[in-house]
């Protein structure tokens, strides 16, 4: 016999179970969607396919995308993500369980987050896969690539440590949100002194 009290404390128990597993999911739906939203802004900045950015993530060319080679992609374009993160978000992803993903894995991912693949997006159309750029393509986002770009610029023969370095006020090998400002308050300051 079970008592209506104990059932209901029992109902209690596992429903703050399943709520507190929402939420974890729902963070989770929320990590995934910024990573999508971010790399499908970076396709259309860059006029690439989705297809394309298969074809250039995956690396050792087998037609599936392994967890080095997403994790790779995702640090490129900034994100500070471990590889046991990208390896559940690649199992999310990964429809017949083989550790990998294929092409069609990724875009019925993509859709289930609720992102509209329109035509420049989803693919070319060519036979046999998606033609690849005449160059390769880097992963970051144009602001990025334009700090990127002037660094080079103002390092002349230094490391990007030896530059940075020179922000770092505290020298505990890391610039703070702050020193990092000031950073490219200087980088700036260069090229509008530069004739």
């Amino acid at each position: 016999m079970v008592k209506y009290a104990e059932f209901d404390a029992f109902y209690r128990m596992d429903y703050e179970e399943r709520v507190q597993e929402l939420e974890t999911e729902k963070e989770r739906m929320v990590t995934q969607y910024d990573i999508f939203d971010h790399l499908l802004k970076v396709l259309k900045q860059k006029g690439l396919t989705l297809e394309e950015m298969f074809d250039q993530i995956d690396l050792d060319k087998n037609q599936f995308i392994e967890v080095d080679e997403f994790h790779q992609t995702l640090e490129c374009m900034g994100f500070l993500i471990t590889e046991e993160q990208v390896f559940e978000l690649m199992r999310q992803m990964d429809e017949n369980f083989d550790g990998r993903l294929s092409y069609n894995e990724l875009k019925q991912h993509v859709l289930r987050l609720g992102f509209q693949l329109d035509k420049t997006l989803e693919s070319r159309g060519a036979k046999g896969g998606a033609q690849q750029p005449a160059t390769t393509f880097m992963w970051r986002d144009k602001g990025l690539e334009l700090i990127i770009q002037a660094l080079q610029r103002k390092l002349e023969g230094k490391t990007y440590e030896d530059y940075l370095g020179g922000f770092d006020d505290d020298h505990d090998g890391h610039l703070t949100p702050a020193e990092f400002r000031m950073s490219l308050l200087a980088l700036r300051e260069t090229q509008l002194s530069r004739p």
